[in-house]
């Protein structure tokens, strides 16, 4: 099956619900990286229904997208922010952003923390329930949309530029 999302120039990550539903971000850029104003997160259903959840600048350049009970979190690359985004569209910032930042990717923890990676600061984070932030990689070049296996509890970090993956216990 291909879903298909009209007027987007960046598709970048992917989670699911519990019901099958997708979330994809658009990060709204062109091929050469230049921003192309599609900036949007979507939703696919089971029943094959598209739809933009939330849509423009304000977005900044969403990039990574991951889940929990309520909410999807997404990390941005052009405002270096990270927020929450609602069911229907009400966005809440979590991380205040810095443009230098540059964030890619996003995953829950077992522990009900999430990590993300930021390009910027050639690092990854995690930020546990409490909201403290700490370095758990640092020196990475060019961190991508990172994984984490649950069962092992490790960070698998694929390097953009220099087509590696990192596997940090």
């Amino acid at each position: 099956e291909i879903c298909n999302f009209q007027d987007a120039t960046f598709l970048n990550d992917i989670a699911v619900d519990q019901n099958g539903t997708l979330y994809v971000t658009d990060t709204g850029l062109n091929p050469d990286f230049s921003p192309s104003g599609s900036d949007a997160v979507w939703r696919f259903t089971p029943a094959g229904q598209t739809e933009r959840i939330a849509q423009g600048e304000r977005l900044g350049q969403p990039n990574g997208i991951a889940l929990n009970d309520r909410d999807a979190f997404i990390v941005t690359f052009g405002t270096g922010e990270i927020f929450r985004l609602g069911a229907t569209g009400e966005r809440l910032v979590v991380l205040p952003g810095d443009g230098n930042r540059q964030l890619d990717g996003i995953e829950f923890t077992n522990e009900g923390s999430y990590l993300f990676s930021s390009w910027g600061d050639s690092a990854v984070y995690q930020v546990d329930a409490a909201g403290t932030t700490a370095v758990v990689l640092e020196s990475v070049e060019s961190p991508a949309n990172i994984g984490y296996d649950a069962t092992r509890s490790r960070v698998l970090v694929p390097l953009f530029t220099s087509n590696q993956v990192i596997i940090a216990e």
